[in-house]
């Protein structure tokens, strides 16, 4: 039994701003009315090996953890992650081995559910491959190269590229609010038309000066991918990421309507814990996929870096960065996660209704005390 203090005033934090009910019942079930692309998988799946159940430690081992500054005792990593009370699914990989892996509520093991905002982690992904291919000719090139239309529409346009909206740094006009109906998120989730949103944007800063995280960001760089490619955004995340990873469910990427089907790159990729772990082990390699070289692994070697100093643990080429242990992840709304920690060989997935702490941090505290403690696991 240990105690895992390391970072509990972020974890409530995070988790208060987020689990509001409104926000939840509002938001978690607009994919359901919205059209859909199917992504196709190959009959060759990959499968992740499995620890027998019988060895696994983390099932068992009981922890101490800071419960919003409170000792919460002698309790499983799944007595403590399950206190969101919402259905949840959670796996722990590590060295290609899958260690921990829980399912509470209706969530099943095959289940496919929205992942929100790790939607625009996959999407970053997706030009890093089309950079590789030299669809994308350089991330410095103006969004205008691409999509001429934006021309026409705010002048900052001209000066924003293709870094400023992988960093999160765009200059946006825009308020990234869940819980008005009428605010500008509410259009773009609901909207039928994102791309007539996009053209009568205004911005509030000079692109690439200022750290701003919203979604209408990734909902620009998606159409400049389109464009690059020449490809549907759901065809290329089927062809070039969903194929090649063995992935052994299709995935589903939710549309803003039947006429534009336009694909929501910031929250619409709809997949299971298994699969999305395949995500974090592309990642984890260097992009390098069974020796085939998907993205380029000084595109990975970046996400590692802070866009700019004052942004650490920011937006870096689509992935949050933990600068001082070296880890990345992918975060959504409702703690949706993907982290990767090369450190120790660690990707862990976590996808669920409501979100109780931050548990990329959770899970690199828990990997760090097993290796301060010597605990094989």
């Amino acid at each position: 039994m240990f105690c895992i203090d390391g970072d509990a005033d972020i974890v409530h934090r995070l988790s208060r701003s987020a689990c509001i009910d409104e926000t939840r019942t509002r938001y978690s079930r607009w994919p359901a009315v919205c059209p859909r692309y199917h992504c196709q998988r190959r009959k060759n799946v990959f499968r992740f090996a499995e620890l027998p159940l019988d060895k696994r430690i983390l099932d068992t081992a009981t922890f101490t953890f800071n419960n919003n500054g409170k000792p919460l005792k002698n309790k499983t990593f799944a007595e403590y992650t399950c206190l969101d009370g919402g259905a949840s699914s959670f796996i722990i990989i590590q060295n290609d081995t899958i260690k921990y892996e829980h399912y509470k509520g209706w969530l099943k093991q095959w289940d496919n559910v929205n992942i929100f905002s790790v939607s625009k982690s996959i999407t970053a992904l997706m030009c890093g491959i089309a950079v590789k291919e030299g669809k994308i000719r350089s991330i410095d090139d103006c969004v205008t190269d691409y999509v001429p239309e934006l021309l026409n529409a705010d002048e900052h346009f001209q000066r924003l590229t293709i870094r400023h909206l992988l960093n999160m740094q765009a200059g946006l006009k825009y308020k990234e609010s869940y819980s008005n109906p009428f605010r500008s998120m509410a259009l773009l989730y609901f909207g039928h038309n994102a791309f007539k949103q996009i053209k009568k944007l205004k911005f509030k800063n000079e692109p690439g000066t200022k750290y701003e995280y919203n979604s209408m960001t990734t909902a620009i760089l998606s159409y400049v991918l389109e464009r690059a490619t020449g490809v549907k955004y759901a065809a290329y995340l089927s062809e070039k990421l969903w194929k090649p990873l063995g992935m052994e469910m299709q995935a589903t990427v939710t549309l803003d309507s039947k006429k534009h089907r336009n694909a929501k790159s910031y929250g619409g990729i709809n997949t299971n814990v298994r699969d999305l772990a395949k995500i974090g082990r592309l990642v984890l390699n260097e992009g390098n996929w069974n020796g085939k070289q998907i993205v380029d692994s000084a595109w990975i070697a970046q996400m590692y870096v802070p866009a700019m100093k004052e942004d650490k643990d920011k937006y870096s080429l689509g992935w949050y960065n933990f600068s001082k242990s070296k880890a990345i992840c992918a975060i959504g709304l409702f703690g949706q996660t993907i982290f990767v920690y090369p450190k120790y060989n660690v990707v862990a997935v976590r996808l669920g209704e409501n979100k109780r702490c931050q548990y990329d941090v959770l899970v690199r505290d828990v990997v760090d005390r097993f290796a301060e403690k010597g605990v094989k696991w």
